[in-house]
């Protein structure tokens, strides 16, 4: 398969890097059997779920799809959804895929053997960041860049939350920490939680349009989670205008959860290294972090299922 595509299918990969674009080749083909291959590879990128995805390779494979093509849309699926118990299930199918790889086969634009063999150390970098086992992390990590440098954003954002999560295990957070309820009054963070079993605190600013889109579901998030046992709570950040911003956010957006400013030292952001926005950070009743990252991340469900093994996704 050669030739450029007629259509290019974009997608973004991971939050804040655009790992590779869905590109199919159908040149030097019948027009009908181009159109059908074609179908076939955008059934495979357009999943949704796993099951979907599932029931488009078996399509695929028994219409004779390449190998290659169906193993990317499951290396593209599990890392869109940040999926690693999928992506390590895909190991010995990318190994063996890798010894006939053909670059006319990539959906995913990929230019070499080396560059797909980067994608494979990547998700063995992820295999090792889940075991917490840091000299395998490292050594893939460190393997995968080398063999795909144009993918650098990728596997210094993979560096960032290994060691991101190495802190987490050692934070412990003080529920008297200060804050400012919205509107002015003092309050500590043991109020805000009360008898319940967590916290989930919302780190947003009113200069990020990130932070607005995160915040037009917070309370659907806040009244799905309550009868659980967990407190989500806004909090903002910006450093001028934070009680006005606050106070105009939550009648915008009708908010009746708890409301909250970070005071002028900062604590909570600085304790838990908050920098990019929003962020959402679940907190135990004893002071554990148990997720750090975007509120819309499928991992945040994860770490509320730790805390309460019913809570199912909404």
């Amino acid at each position: 398969m050669t030739g450029p595509s007629a259509q290019a299918l974009v997608r973004a990969l991971m939050p804040r890097c655009l790992l590779f674009i869905v590109l199919a080749s159908f040149a030097a083909l019948a027009p009908a059997h181009a159109d059908r291959e074609s179908e076939l590879v955008r059934r495979l990128t357009d999943a949704k779920s796993v099951a979907e995805l599932n029931a488009a390779a078996a399509v695929a494979k028994q219409e004779g799809l390449p190998r290659q093509m169906i193993a990317e849309a499951r290396l593209i699926f599990g890392m869109t959804a940040q999926d690693t118990g999928l992506l390590v299930s895909l190991l010995p199918e990318l190994e063996a895929v890798a010894l006939d790889f053909n670059a006319g086969n990539s959906i995913g634009g990929l230019a070499s053997v080396e560059q797909f063999r980067g994608l494979i150390c990547y998700v063995r970098a992820m295999k090792a960041m889940e075991a917490k086992d840091t000299d395998d992390f490292r050594r893939f990590i460190t393997e995968g860049f080398w063999l795909f440098p144009q993918q650098a954003g990728l596997f210094g954002d993979a560096a960032a939350k290994f060691q991101l999560e190495e802190n987490m295990a050692r934070w412990s957070v003080d529920f008297a920490t200060p804050v400012l309820v919205s509107g002015g009054k003092v309050t500590t963070l043991a109020s805000v939680l009360g008898v319940q079993k967590a916290l989930l605190l919302v780190f947003w600013s009113g200069a990020s349009a990130a932070s607005d889109k995160a915040l037009l579901t917070l309370q659907e998030l806040g009244n799905h989670l309550k009868p659980f046992g967990v407190v989500v709570a806004g909090l903002n950040v910006d450093v001028t205008d934070a009680e006005a911003t606050a106070e105009k956010k939550k009648a915008e957006l009708q908010i009746h959860l708890p409301w909250l400013v970070e005071g002028k030292d900062r604590t909570l952001s600085r304790q838990l290294e908050v920098r990019g926005l929003p962020r959402a950070v679940l907190i135990t009743q004893q002071g554990r972090v148990f997720f750090h990252g975007h509120p819309q991340e499928t991992a945040l469900w994860k770490a509320l299922k730790r805390v309460v093994p019913a809570i199912q996704p909404r």
